[in-house]
Order: C-alpha cells, then structure tokens, then sequence
C-alpha cells in the first residue's frame, strides 16, 4: 500500500490484533534519495488503516461496542490524529452525511 501518495509501497507490519480483531500495523515509508526506509510515529494506535488518496488522509476503522471510524494524516513521519471519530454502526444515510461533514472540517484544516 502507498500511505503517502508518493506512489512507492511502503511496508505495513502487523503489530497487534485485539480482542475484536482490529488490527494495528507498523508503517515503514521508503525514501528513494536515502535507500532505506523510515517508521511512521504513532501509526501503530490506528486500527484497521485505510489510506484515502482523494484526501490524502488515513481513515481508521475500529470493532468495539460501538463502531467507529477516525481521521489521521502523516505529517513529517509522525501521525497526525484529527481528534474527529463518527459513529459507523450500521453505514446507514446518518453516516454518510457524518462521514461528509468529517471530511468538510478536514479540508478546512491545512496540515
């Protein structure tokens, strides 16, 4: 997967799963100009990671009592959360207009 839209893989290893299977995953980017590949601060408290190019942002899905979905960027190698979460439970019509406004306060905010 490329979570930095520099269009090179980086290297995702897997660092937990927790009681109701939400995966965490260690995030290595490669920079082309040093060979070699540097850890991304923090992205392993993310569960179930997905990366959004049309936003360039890490969207996290998480399994708990209540399921939820957070907003993170990597700035600088380090994991920038934007303190958003939206309720998933059930990815019904409430969800989509509470994914949009998450998206909409994102945008606004230049990291």
């Amino acid at each position: 997967a490329d979570f930095n839209n520099d269009k090179i893989k980086d290297i995702l290893v897997q660092n937990i799963t927790d009681v109701r299977s939400n995966w965490t995953y260690n995030l290595y980017l490669y920079n082309p100009k040093t060979n070699n590949f540097k850890k991304v601060i923090g992205f392993e408290k993310i569960k179930g990671p997905t990366y959004n190019p049309k936003y360039n942002i890490i969207e996290s899905y998480a399994v708990s009592g209540r399921n939820w979905m957070g907003f993170y960027k990597i700035v600088k190698n380090k994991v920038y959360d934007y303190k958003i979460n939206i309720n998933t439970d059930g990815f019904d019509t409430k969800f989509e207009s509470e994914y949009d406004k998450a998206i909409k306060r994102i945008v606004k905010r230049k990291i």
